[in-house]
């Protein structure tokens, strides 16, 4: 109980963070996702694809009545074995900039909740799930993307005051990624198109880059990108 409760107030290595948490929380995520997607079931006039629908079409327990669960358990898994690096980099951050590093807390703690709820509360018809689903959604999206840009901005204000412990190409790798991911997120509203039911409205003869559900996959799979060039970023100890 007491190594359980060290490990989520952040007290691990980061040869701990990098061989141990992040590819149980990536693996576990990617485990539940991929048995929600092969438990969905064929549907000749709307197929499941990651050009055409949305990540969250696999949470739809209508649409998906077998695979919703593991969805939900997906968005659960990665929302709680990421709490362990809201206090992990807190420590190394505040040694940087206190103020900043709370700041960077707060975008860390929103998103990470979120997606919790995302998986414990199912996507059910009533459409007042879908505005849950919606809004968790958006936290997460914007809350990683403004996690990893005020990161970004911290870790360039101590390369300003001396510091040389950042790697130049993974800092190079990490601001294209998050790019990316920004020009991913907008790409998402400006295709958006939604029924009266408040889904996302699939038309066949749209190209894939006019899709959606194109760049949402793409955004999603580069703000974990983020999160994990991260972790490799930021140092054991700035001291």
């Amino acid at each position: 109980m007491d190594k359980i409760k060290t490990f989520f107030q952040g007290e691990f290595s980061k040869k701990t963070l990098i061989y141990r948490l992040l590819p149980l929380t990536i693996g576990g995520f990617s485990v539940f996702l991929i048995i929600a997607r092969v438990l969905f079931p064929y549907d000749p006039i709307y197929p499941y694809s990651w050009t055409t629908s949305m990540i969250s079409r696999l949470g739809i327990p209508h649409q998906n009545p077998i695979g919703w669960f593991f969805f939900s358990a997906a968005f659960i898994w990665l929302g709680v074995f990421l709490l362990p690096l809201v206090p992990y980099i807190y420590k190394r951050f505040s040694q940087i900039h206190e103020k900043g590093a709370k700041i960077i807390v707060i975008f860390m703690v929103a998103p990470w909740i979120s997606n919790i709820l995302i998986g414990a509360i199912p996507n059910f018809l009533p459409i007042i799930f879908r505005f849950i689903h919606a809004f968790n959604a958006l936290i997460a999206f914007q809350g990683i993307s403004l996690l990893a840009f005020l990161s970004l901005i911290l870790m360039l204000y101590h390369q300003k005051q001396g510091a040389n412990v950042y790697s130049k190409k993974l800092m190079l790798t990490y601001t294209i990624i998050l790019i990316y991911g920004i020009v991913c997120s907008l790409l998402v509203i400006v295709f958006m198109e939604q029924n009266t039911d408040g889904y996302y409205m699939y038309i066949p003869n749209t190209p894939f880059y006019a899709s959606s559900p194109f760049w949402e996959w793409q955004g999603f799979i580069s703000l974990l990108c983020l999160i994990i060039t991260l972790c490799f970023i930021v140092p054991e100890d700035f001291q």
